[in-house]
């Protein structure tokens, strides 16, 4: 709609801004979101499908590793347990923050300055996981 440009696999930006998004609302929505597209890669991640590694699309683990690098660079101490766990090896952690502010900066240039910022505060102030839950 804004034709926003795309630098790189077009998987790789969805999964940039997804993750970058998610991590501009709460806590609790930024962790079920970033555990959330976590889960769903670990599954897909079948080792017998090696032809996968052929396509010109990042592969599930690839991915998986992308989300968990931005979620925590955008947020470290919430998400200190992807690196604790194991989930995200450290010498990967040790530049997430960077890759987080690359993306950071990309929105800021592109996006950023469409967004309604009022709108935007009312989306963040909203309670997406009661919302969600039903209470």
């Amino acid at each position: 709609m804004i034709e926003v440009p795309v630098f790189g696999r077009e998987e790789d930006a969805a999964d940039q801004i997804a993750i970058f998004l998610a991590l501009q609302f709460n806590k609790d929505v930024a962790r079920t979101i970033t555990r959330g597209r976590a889960f769903f890669w670990a599954v897909l991640n079948d080792p017998k499908e090696w032809s996968g590694f052929a396509d010109e699309h990042g592969t599930s683990s690839q991915r998986f590793y992308n989300t968990m690098c931005l979620a925590y660079g955008g947020d470290p101490q919430t998400f200190k347990e992807f690196v604790d766990k194991g989930w995200l090896p450290k010498d990967r952690a040790a530049n997430c923050p960077a890759e987080y502010a690359q993306v950071k900066n990309a929105f800021e240039k592109t996006i950023y300055p469409f967004i309604d910022q009022a709108m935007m505060k009312k989306v963040q102030a909203k309670d997406w996981m009661k919302s969600m839950s039903g209470r």
